[in-house]
């Protein structure tokens, strides 16, 4: 919010400044979006643990009819456990992402009569 008197309430809104008389104001809210990157280093971070643990089970799975740490059984085992980490970050970080995205944060800042102090236009 940009000023306030009387009767007029000023705004910013991308830049452009915008007067009301404050009889057309029923309330200004602010809108802000989670920023998407501590999400994904969350999901990413989250991701890498329950890839670890998928890998290492994966990676502990014995074929009875395969002989033990001959090829090709000890190439797929690895293959099967890289592919169960990376899968897991993949999963992790796209969760963490779509999470971040959900949360909107709505903050009024004024309504007739009363004014929060804060800017709508602020962070």
């Amino acid at each position: 919010m940009v000023g306030l008197s009387d009767s007029l309430v000023a705004i910013t809104v991308k830049g452009t400044r915008r007067d009301f008389q404050e009889d057309q104001v029923r309330q200004i809210v602010r809108r802000r979006s989670d920023s998407l990157w501590n999400g994904a280093l969350i999901g990413l971070g989250v991701g890498a643990g329950v890839g670890l643990v998928g890998a290492g089970v994966v990676a502990n799975t014995k074929d009875p009819s395969c002989p033990l740490n001959q090829y090709p059984c000890d190439v797929l085992g690895a293959i099967g456990a890289g592919i169960t980490f990376v899968a897991g970050l993949a999963v992790g970080t796209l969760g963490g992402i779509v999470t971040d995205m959900l949360v909107k944060e709505h903050t009024v800042v004024y309504l007739p009569g009363q004014w929060s102090g804060i800017d709508p236009g602020s962070g």
